[in-house]
């Protein structure tokens, strides 16, 4: 580690305080530079800042929270959840796509969407539950949205597709075998 990088990593050790003086080019890590980012943003605190940039690996998740407070109506607490993690705008454009395209609440959406990776992978994902002309879900709601939470398209929705063939697994089996475990682990 170079002397000034672990000057820096020292700062923020050290003196937290000072962090926000860190120019975001010195920061070098992605959450730093989040943090430094997101911390002057509307609604905004210290605490709110460090619960956005936790583990990011970029800025995305300030930029996100930034874009998702113009004129979105959404609240900064809404803003917030929706972007922990976040690699991009994709969980603002999923939190509306979902709303519009499969009728979820803003709550379901939020839930659904945060950090996902993918604008359109939560309503692909229901939409393959639903099957062509009908309006009886193969999975109720709440099941269908613990199984497409996070999801980068409808691959958990034919993994459940394909789970409850098998005589052996009951419908909650299947949600537990293909739901996506962790949207944010790589």
């Amino acid at each position: 580690m170079t002397k000034g990088v672990h000057k820096s990593v020292s700062m923020c050790v050290v003196a937290f305080g000072l962090l926000t003086n860190l120019p975001v080019a010195q920061a070098g890590v992605g959450a730093v530079a989040c943090f430094v980012k997101a911390e002057p943003l509307f609604g905004m605190g210290r605490f709110q800042a460090l619960q956005l940039c936790s583990d990011a690996e970029s800025t995305a998740p300030a930029e996100c929270y930034e874009q998702a407070l113009q004129g979105q109506g959404l609240s900064n607490i809404e803003a917030r959840d929706l972007c922990v993690g976040a690699e991009s705008n994709a969980p603002l454009q999923c939190f509306f796509d979902s709303q519009q395209r499969m009728g979820l609440n803003r709550f379901e959406a939020r839930v659904s969407c945060a950090g996902t990776r993918a604008a359109t992978g939560v309503s692909s994902c229901m939409a393959a539950l639903i099957p062509a002309n009908s309006h009886l879900p193969l999975l109720g709601r709440a099941q269908a949205l613990t199984l497409c939470a996070g999801a980068a398209d409808e691959s958990p929705a034919q993994c459940w597709l394909s789970a409850r063939n098998d005589a052996r697994l009951a419908a909650n089996d299947g949600i537990e075998l293909c739901r996506i475990r962790d949207r944010f682990r790589k």
